[in-house]
């Protein structure tokens, strides 16, 4: 009997271990499955990876590993390779794996977005869609070849479109022009996609469909005859099947409520595969037959866990500098962090939420920090302080203690304590103008209106200037009274004015401004019309006399006395007082006024890269402080002017304002991350906003709260930012609605670079040495007078690298940027 039982013991404890290794998780909302030529096997994207199924369905197995997001695969037509875009050099690229030996090539390098969409009949190249001979106009992409040689690519032929598709003879491309978007249901319109036909020996074009729905994702039948495709002309995406010779259409799928997504044909058994809802199905054209593929994965081959920690050294979004200069608040992901000012160091951690916070701001002893929080489905601010009395920085104590300051059905946002200390201004909804007394935590309405924009206050706490628009959507400056609550447009001008600047000698505003144009640049007001009339000579004796004024004995300096001197402003004509400052043709994106007034910091582009650079107000003395395009945002100046911080690449950045080497606020801490709990939010973020803003209350006849529970459970089976942004927009797809979208979170890709244009489209023919020019874009790099391509020249070599047929031109210009590039150029 004991040793029956022990026995028994040792069987159930294998049967335990091999239940543990064939455990398996169902695969749901995989992605773009593509059958193999034969139809036997389905390979698709799912968790950021290619897996491979049996086309009946079971279990999956995988065929790549990598943190990018590999989808969107294509089978050769032997059936040896498969074609695929990921982002593992932070932009999409077309990569083939080679099934034999488990190997990956990678066949575009240019920055932009490339997407493999199928394979040359010999399985020499892979077709591909991209824009890159347009740029920086931003066409419509075009088919493109990719040879697995290596050469640079070459267009397929010369018409933008896509959703290309190649006929297996090669003779024929079929491609959409105007395609929308593929997750907007419902759409009717002039603005529709519709499909043609290109016949490249005769080079002749043939409109297959003209008719007011989205005509898509052109498919062709092994023997050539038929096309498939989508169309919503049964008012969902369902497949349909024309005859190319007679146009004759024939519908293959039914479905209502959810339609088709992403469809692939195998190359020889004309197998069709697609996604619909969470699943994966195939269909048989000859039978009719759809399956719906159950598939599993080995548990223990699922990757990606959805909680992590993660070591915080940069990606940080906002930040706010103590007044006191000794500590700087900042926020990553949604998370509010303290370090030393400017040293940086260790950072301290004051919130954990799964909800974000944003729009910092310090109160004037630099020991509280006001911010906006979604905690709880609503947007209120609240306050931080130290609840240790013997240690007051938020930086050092141990413990901190959390106030809600507001607590309206409506977004609180956009706090700002006033100079003085004693009021906190915000943005409620999207155009109250609030006032929030520190003491009585008593609200006040300043302004009520639909749009508010920026605001700033005047250094003597008596007023606020803000961008406001009217009901023509123009933006002007405003400046209102605190006390009487009474407001002037200062502006007044038909094109917009935006984000005003206020000096701290309280004596000049500056913001940017339309007036000459689509362009922004910099526009100065001084608020007396004496300061406005002064000449230069009148400045140099103002300058002056602050050092050379006599001082009476029982006179106190102004920086000791107890508040600021008021602000005056005189309001006559004060419109007519606006300066505009700079005229670039690439504009200004961004200003901050100086402290004396006298100097103006910007973000601008006009010189080819984003960068910042200081002017003083008259439009003299201009500075450039930073280069290689530094994309300096947020930008402000220290308290004493001498240097302005920024962020710059997702970093707390400082540079003087006189010039030198920009510096960065290091810091590091600790985060734990819970990305499901985040996507739960932001879906929840997502749904909620559109509920409170979307234009029409009817919400196009969707019912727009049954969309939320349709497309939450999805997300249980989402583990990619990818996926999680695809969820969103088939909920946003719902609304048929032209103007409605998502930005998903961007991650930092340190593998990434940009490819630098040269500014010429090359010629598909490859019958020579290097690469022959077939035109040359004006007012690029190429156009310049010392360089002056010319069509019909050829370039022979990129510093020094000869283009040879297996060399791909565009993997020679990443990271030339900003860069001088050296041509060898054959100008016979």
């Amino acid at each position: 009997m004991r040793l029956f039982t022990q026995v028994t013991t040792l069987s159930a404890a294998i049967l335990a271990i091999a239940c543990a290794c064939y455990a398996q998780t169902p695969v749901r909302f995989a992605r773009y499955p593509a059958p193999s030529p034969d139809g036997k096997q389905i390979a698709f994207s799912w968790q950021g990876d290619l897996w491979l199924v049996a086309s009946t369905g079971g279990e999956a197995r995988r065929l790549t590993v990598h943190e990018g997001y590999d989808y969107a695969p294509i089978w050769s037509p032997d059936g040896t390779r498969i074609a695929f875009t990921s982002d593992r050099y932070g932009n999409d690229d077309v990569f083939v794996l080679n099934l034999r030996n488990g190997s990956v090539q990678r066949l575009t390098f240019w920055s932009g977005r490339d997407r493999a969409l199928g394979w040359t009949p010999d399985g020499k190249a892979v077709l591909f869609e991209s824009a890159r001979d347009w740029e920086p106009y931003g066409a419509e992409p075009c088919a493109y070849v990719a040879p697995l040689s290596g050469a640079t690519p070459y267009r397929l032929h010369d018409v933008p479109g896509t959703s290309s598709a190649l006929s297996l003879d090669g003779t024929r491309v079929a491609f959409v022009r105007r395609d929308g978007s593929w997750w907007r249901k419902g759409y009717r319109g002039s603005a529709s996609g519709d499909i043609w036909i290109h016949d490249l020996k005769q080079n002749h074009f043939a409109r297959l469909t003209d008719d007011n729905v989205p005509n898509t994702q052109p498919l062709w039948s092994p023997d050539g005859r038929t096309l498939y495709f989508l169309s919503e002309r049964d008012g969902i995406y369902n497949l349909w099947a024309m005859d190319v010779a007679s146009k004759t259409v024939r519908q293959m799928t039914r479905y209502q409520g959810d339609g088709v997504r992403f469809p692939q044909i195998a190359y020889h058994s004309g197998l069709l595969a697609y996604e619909q809802g969470l699943d994966i199905c195939t269909l048989d054209p000859a039978s009719g037959e759809v399956r719906i593929l159950h598939i599993v994965a080995p548990s223990a081959d699922v990757r990606k866990p959805q909680g992590f920690w993660q070591q915080v050294r940069g990606d940080v979004s906002e930040y706010a500098v103590a007044p006191n200069s000794k500590e700087v608040a900042f926020v990553v992901r949604g998370e509010v962090f303290v370090t030393r000012y400017p040293d940086g160091g260790t950072a301290r951690r004051l919130t954990e939420t799964v909800e974000p916070e944003y729009n910092l701001c310090w109160s004037l002893d630099s020991k509280s920090l006001v911010f906006t929080s979604e905690r709880g489905g609503t947007t209120n601010l609240y306050l931080l302080t130290s609840d240790d009395p013997e240690e007051p920085r938020l930086r050092r104590t141990n413990k901190i203690k959390t106030e809600r300051l507001t607590n309206s059905p409506q977004p609180d946002t956009s706090p700002l304590f006033s100079p003085d200390g004693k009021k906190l201004a915000f943005r409620r909804g999207n155009g109250d103008l609030v006032l929030l007394d520190m003491e009585t935590k008593k609200e006040r309405m300043l302004l009520h209106h639909w749009n508010l924009g920026q605001f700033v206050w005047s250094p003597d706490s008596r007023w606020l200037a803000y961008e406001l628009q009217d009901n023509e959507y123009n933006s002007d400056i405003y400046i209102l009274s605190v006390e009487e609550g009474k407001s002037v447009n200062i502006s007044r001008h038909p094109n917009n004015d935006i984000n005003p600047s206020w000096s701290v000698d309280g004596r000049a505003l500056a913001f940017p401004s339309q007036r000459d144009g689509r362009n922004f640049n910099i526009c100065y007001l001084f608020l007396r019309k004496a300061d406005d009339e002064k000449s230069k000579a009148d400045w140099q004796d103002e300058e002056d006399a602050k050092y050379d004024a006599p001082q009476k004995p029982d006179e106190k300096p102004k920086e000791q006395k107890g508040e600021k001197e008021p602000v005056q402003i005189d309001f006559e004509d004060i419109h007519d007082r606006v300066r505009q400052i700079t005229r670039y043709v690439g504009g200004v994106q961004e200003l901050a006024l100086s402290p004396d007034s006298k100097k103006i910091a910007f973000r601008s582009s006009y010189q080819g890269q984003s960068d910042l650079y200081v002017i003083g107000w008259d439009g003299s003395d201009e500075k450039r402080l930073t280069t290689g395009g530094a994309s300096p945002s947020d930008i402000r100046w220290s308290g004493d002017g001498n240097s302005l911080t920024f962020l710059s690449r997702a970093r707390i950045s400082r540079v003087a304002a006189s010039g030198g080497t920009v510096q960065s606020t290091d810091f590091s801490a600790q985060m734990r991350v819970a990305l499901s709990a985040e996507r739960e939010y932001l879906f929840d973020a997502v749904w909620r906003t559109l509920n409170e803003e979307f234009s029409d209350p009817l919400f196009h006849g969707t019912d727009w709260a049954s969309m939320r529970l349709k497309y939450r459970p999805y997300l249980q089976y989402v583990t990619e930012d990818r996926d999680f942004s695809a969820v969103i927009y088939l909920m946003l797809g719902e609304l048929n609605s032209s103007h409605v979208g998502f930005t998903p979170r961007q991650s930092t890709n340190l593998e990434s670079t940009e490819t630098g244009m040269l500014g010429v489209v090359w010629a598909n023919a490859r019958d020579g040495e290097g690469l022959l020019i077939e035109s040359v874009i004006p007012n690029t790099p190429a156009a310049r007078s010392d360089v002056n391509l010319k069509p019909g020249e050829r370039v022979l070599a990129i510093n020094g690298k000869r283009l040879t047929p297996t060399i791909n031109v565009w993997e020679l210009l990443n990271g030339t940027v900003g860069e001088k590039t050296t041509l060898l150029v054959s100008r016979h």
